[in-house]
């Protein structure tokens, strides 16, 4: 099974909810990438503050480069799940996409970006329930 976690930029929600999947998944037949609808080519990165909560965690974050989605990652995915409130599921196709409707936090909103975290593990947490991981 191939999973995208989707957010606006790919420097946040969709990389944290990839990092905690990951983390927590123990089945290797599970592929899961990240991707945002529109990057930010100035911030195309993870803010610390967040790499920081993760490692607080024991959760590992690779700090790559933000990734657009693309008609190729699109047809790769089997399931694809909005990690976010300001993005337009009709984007996707309806029948593999799921929403998740995790609001956005500013790098600076320190007690927000945690409370965000933790909301996206809970999520995580849940959902490798429903597939049985």
């Amino acid at each position: 099974m191939n999973i995208l976690f989707v957010c606006k930029a790919n420097r946040f929600r969709s990389r944290v909810a990839e990092a905690i999947f990951n983390h927590y998944n123990k089945d290797e037949k599970i592929v899961v990438k990240s991707a945002g609808v529109r990057l930010d080519p100035l911030r195309d990165y993870v803010a610390s503050v967040v790499i920081n909560t993760l490692k607080e965690k024991g959760i590992k974050m690779n700090d790559d480069k933000s990734k657009p989605f693309n008609e190729n990652i699109i047809k790769w995915a089997d399931k694809i799940i909005i990690v976010a409130d300001n993005v337009s599921p009709s984007l996707f196709p309806a029948e593999k996409t799921e929403v998740w409707l995790i609001p956005d936090a500013d790098e600076s909103e320190i007690n927000k970006v945690k409370t965000i975290i933790d909301k996206i593990e809970d999520k995580i947490k849940e959902f490798l329930k429903v597939i049985k991981v």
